[in-house]
């Protein structure tokens, strides 16, 4: 709430944030969450990632006419699971059980098909903590401890 007027002629106008810079980082995912695609003929699962240099997002394209694209979608939604130790996402959820989950984040210049780079950073590929390749930790995976429900306790009359 607003304690007093606001007057944007005080303030330059900008939007976004600057683009995250080229790099492997330690990431944190901190906000999850399913939209609605352009054409609203789908939706995308946004996972958001914060690093010390900022923030970036991954959209994964999971509910699309496409199914080459729900193919890529799910190996790539599968990569994070593994390098986060998560692989159970709930059904009926946003991903939440996803979020506060540690991993390393390859972030790269995105390219145009042609080669050339056209401005934007993207997420390039998902690293384990230690940043091995996701299932190759030289084990088996490690599940990171999810909050288990407990079983509800039946009033007896």
């Amino acid at each position: 709430m607003f304690t007093q007027n606001f007057d944007a002629r005080q303030f330059d106008p900008v939007q976004g944030f600057d683009k995250h810079p080229a790099g492997i980082y330690d990431a944190m995912i901190s906000n999850t969450d399913v939209v609605p695609t352009k054409s609203g003929q789908g939706q995308l699962f946004v996972v958001e990632f914060t690093t010390p240099a900022g923030k970036i997002i991954n959209r994964y394209n999971l509910w699309n006419q496409e199914p080459k694209a729900v193919e890529i979608a799910l190996k790539e939604l599968s990569a994070l699971c593994y390098v986060t130790g998560i692989f159970i996402i709930p059904q009926g959820s946003k991903g939440e059980v996803l979020r506060n989950a540690r991993c390393k984040i390859d972030v790269q210049p995105q390219k145009n098909k042609d080669g050339t780079e056209n401005g934007y950073m993207e997420i390039k590929r998902v690293l384990d903590l230690h940043g091995n390749e996701p299932g190759k930790s030289g084990g088996s995976p490690q599940p990171q401890t999810q909050p288990q429900q407990q079983p509800q306790q039946v009033a007896q009359a």
